[in-house]
């Protein structure tokens, strides 16, 4: 697992990585809460387990894929529902 982690670390340190694109897509409401619980659950995973992948990631962006996937719900019209999962 380690040396998945040297690799993944060097793929992120590439230039142009930092970048900026715009991403469009379509999906059913159903797959956008998933993909939402999905993204939730393996960074919090990820911040404790030290041979995860998602370590290597900074806050700031973990952050900003935490702020994506609450514009995508927005958008959904799913962020009171997916809320409302949450306390399940």
């Amino acid at each position: 697992m380690k040396e998945k982690l040297k690799v993944y670390e060097a793929l992120l340190s590439v230039p142009g990585m930092s970048e900026s694109v715009k991403v469009s897509f379509t999906m059913s409401r159903k797959d956008i809460l998933l993909l939402s619980r999905v993204i939730e659950v393996g960074l919090n995973v990820g911040s404790t387990d030290s041979d995860s992948m998602v370590s290597l990631v900074s806050e700031e962006s973990k952050e900003g894929i935490k702020t994506v996937m609450g514009d995508i719900l927005k958008r959904a019209e799913l962020s009171e529902f997916n809320e409302k999962l949450k306390l399940l």
